[in-house]
């Protein structure tokens, strides 16, 4: 491959249907295996918004994500009854609500980590040396990939 334009359509299907398989795949095993209880995929979207960016509101998290406000807001209303989210009054402007994870999220969040992360670790060690670290030298774009969709997560 000598430029962009010679990149296999092919190649870039296969990878697609890869990364969403992968997405899955990691999603269901972290849940599991971290003892999580699965949450619809909106909700999970903007409770991991709110994990990283504690003090969001309602209508910055649906502008950050590209969703409808009144999506967000029965998200967030699953998640405050699930335990998962505090809802605070902003202390500047007493109309206003700001929104922080739960202890609760905040574990299980980390119990999901720990579980990839480990599993990762053997899986690493499993894998011969250059697979392992071609998979690790390609972090950074796999990274930058998450900017497709959502902006603030980028």
């Amino acid at each position: 491959m000598t430029d962009r334009s010679t990149l296999p359509a092919a190649d870039v299907v296969a990878l697609a249907d890869t990364l969403q398989d992968l997405f899955w795949s990691l999603r269901r095993f972290g849940e599991r295996a971290a003892g999580v209880t699965p949450l619809p995929a909106s909700e999970l979207e903007v409770l991991l918004h709110i994990l990283d960016f504690p003090d969001s509101s309602v209508s910055g998290i649906a502008r950050a994500l590209g969703l409808q406000g009144s999506n967000v807001s029965a998200a967030v209303r699953s998640l405050v009854g699930r335990g998962l989210v505090i809802r605070e009054t902003d202390a500047h402007d007493r109309r206003s609500v700001r929104l922080h994870a739960s202890a609760e999220a905040t574990a299980a969040q980390s119990a999901v980590n720990t579980v990839w992360v480990d599993a990762l670790t053997v899986f690493l060690h499993q894998l011969p040396l250059p697979e392992a670290v071609s998979l690790l030298t390609a972090r950074p774009a796999l990274q930058r990939l998450t900017a497709l969709t959502t902006p603030g997560r980028a």
